[in-house]
């Protein structure tokens, strides 16, 4: 037996990482001729039940996945912050030979597809809407991000941990950047469960080493946004940019992390786009806080051109760095306490064995059964049990391991 005084708390998914308040109050603000403060009414701007088509994503290559996530704006009075737009079609057109290549429909509003970009092309985002609306964008060049030259760490002022890359351009061609990142990691059970349950003939029986639920894998894709650039600078270097923060005794550190990080190389106006909706999204807290800034946009609808869309594509070749953290390298990283105590199942006197209706009684009140002692020159046999939480790793994460996952569990 492996007893653990680990418990995981895996964040919930955010649905969206634009703010529903910076939505309505972008679009209000944008049909205003000054920068004023007025009284604002979002029905009044918006169509309740339809709202602005949202365009987020970008277009790449390099054999990365393009996401383009399309979704519509609510009115602030709204309980639910994220609608979805469905059933699009949604495709990506290369200018010199009008070749298409299809996005195809994923969850949640999602649209995914590997693209062959090619750096001597241009390409524009093409989408019709399930109310035959039809938007684009202007064709874009396809930008090759220089290589990431490191990604490291270091304890930050609340004894947390940020992450930090390092990049430069040697040509002092690219000064604009933006960053993303995927989040890996590996994490376990306060208690192993050894035993499971066969319903049919009411016996318990040992589990196999892959029916174990006690390593668990999840992971999580940057909501943030993290722009950067050298404009400024003789040389097109990148030093110590910040792109992630992991607070204090975060449970994502409490075995192994893995961070990749994707760069983009962007336009001086693709960067102002990002820069400037970088800002709204971190000071707009209502109408009489810091004006948001009137932000570029490089789609527009071409089935009726006064109907407003919020969004900019633009288009390139990533570079990725990445970097594992072992929960050891951090110590001390406080660990919650534990949460659950192995329990015994009552024995029948007569047999000195568990009870089988006990059994049964408490999985179906959400424990697992843990392992059992045998005791010598005795029939008595222990059975131990736990609230599921405690042993079951998939109730907090699952059981898919990333394929270039540097750990043999399973």
């Amino acid at each position: 037996m492996r007893i653990y005084q680990d418990t995981m708390k895996i964040e919930k998914e955010l649905h969206t990482h634009m703010n529903r308040h910076f939505y309505m109050l972008l679009l209000t603000l944008s049909l205003m001729l000054h920068s004023c403060i007025t009284p604002y009414n979002p029905l009044a701007q918006i169509d309740g039940e339809t709202g602005v088509l949202v365009v987020e994503g970008n277009l790449s290559g390099g054999g990365q996945t393009t996401v383009v996530k399309l979704s519509r704006t609510v009115p602030l009075d709204q309980s639910y912050t994220y609608t979805p737009e469905l059933w699009a079609t949604v495709y990506v057109e290369e200018e010199s030979s009008g070749q298409r290549f299809t996005l195809q429909e994923r969850d949640n509003g999602q649209y995914e597809g590997v693209l062959p970009l090619e750096l001597t092309e241009q390409y524009r985002l093409h989408i019709e809407t399930s109310d035959s609306k039809v938007y684009v964008s202007d064709y874009v060049p396809v930008i090759s991000s220089p290589p990431v030259d490191s990604v490291f760490w270091g304890r930050n002022d609340q004894k947390g941990v940020a992450i930090y890359v390092n990049t430069h351009d040697p040509n002092n061609s690219t000064h604009y950047y933006r960053w993303e990142f995927d989040e890996d990691w590996e994490f376990h059970t306060q208690f192993d469960s050894e035993l499971d349950y066969d319903w049919v003939s009411r016996t318990y029986y040992k589990r196999s080493e892959d029916q174990h639920l006690y390593y668990c894998w999840n992971k999580k894709r940057s909501k943030t946004i993290v722009v950067g650039t050298s404009a400024q600078l003789v040389e097109d270097v990148i030093q110590n940019k910040q792109v992630h923060t992991l607070p204090y005794a975060d449970d994502r550190l409490s075995y192994l992390y893995r961070i990749k990080v994707r760069q983009y190389g962007l336009t001086k106006t693709s960067y102002e786009y990002w820069e400037a909706l970088q800002k709204n999204t971190e000071e707009i807290g209502d109408l009489f806080g810091p004006q948001p800034s009137n932000l570029p946009s490089n789609m527009q609808c071409v089935t009726d051109p006064s109907t407003p869309v919020i969004g900019y594509i633009d288009a390139g070749i990533p570079s990725v760095g990445e970097r594992y953290i072992w929960n050891t390298e951090v110590a001390p990283w406080q660990k919650p306490d534990s949460v659950g105590v192995a329990e015994i199942i009552p024995i029948d006197p007569a047999t000195l064995l568990p009870i089988t209706d006990s059994i049964e009684a408490r999985l179906n009140a959400g424990y697992l059964l843990l392992y059992y002692k045998i005791y010598r020159d005795s029939p008595q046999v222990d059975l131990y049990y736990v609230p599921r939480v405690c042993s079951d790793c998939t109730v907090k994460g699952t059981k898919n391991k990333p394929e270039d996952w540097i750990t043999n569990h399973k």
